[in-house]
């Protein structure tokens, strides 16, 4: 019964934060302003992953009303590789399908922003050549699905499931009586 309880919140927790991507990256791709599509994308994975809250706290219920640091954070990092797994495929399918220029687009627009800046001519230089290594990194899709899981969303699953485990951990009946 947990395993497709899981399988619930993990895929709800992908379809989310595959839905606020490809909403965020279309909107920034038509317009042609990456302008706050960061922070839009990354308040989206964090809603999205915030949803192995109910699902760890299920689990917990289910277990007695106690679950330990360690088995909380295992089961958010379960939810977690589920919708990073989806975003990731969610992402390559449309990069590769609808915006194939997305990466020369945002190196555009990023190198039109850093030539604004300000900066000296060395840091000028050198955020572009940082910028241009994405370029190289969207040349493989095994690279890009590594940076897409590895770089962007895992990471945010990580920090959601420990945040998660700590909130939700009750070890014993006495812990339990003194936290509710």
């Amino acid at each position: 019964m947990m395993k497709n309880k899981l399988l619930k919140f993990g895929l709800i927790s992908g379809v989310v934060v595959s839905a606020g991507m490809l909403i965020n990256v279309t909107l920034c791709y038509r317009s042609n302003s990456f302008e706050g599509g960061m922070v839009l994308g990354y308040t989206f994975m964090i809603l999205a992953l915030a949803i192995m809250y109910p699902y760890v706290k299920s689990y917990r219920d289910a277990n007695g009303g106690t679950i330990s640091f360690g088995m909380a954070f295992k089961q958010g990092l379960y939810v977690a590789l589920i919708a990073s797994t989806m975003y990731t495929a969610v992402w390559m399918i449309y990069y590769y399908t609808v915006v194939p220029d997305f990466m020369n687009k945002l190196v555009a627009y990023n190198t039109k922003q850093i030539q604004e800046s300000g900066k000296s001519a060395q840091e000028i230089k050198d955020s572009i050549a940082e910028m241009e290594s994405f370029k190289d990194i969207y040349r493989s899709p095994f690279k890009i699905a590594l940076f897409t899981f590895f770089v962007e969303i895992f990471p945010i699953g990580l920090i959601v499931s420990l945040i998660v485990a700590l909130l939700l951990k009750k070890n014993n009946k006495a812990e339990a009586l003194t936290t509710a």
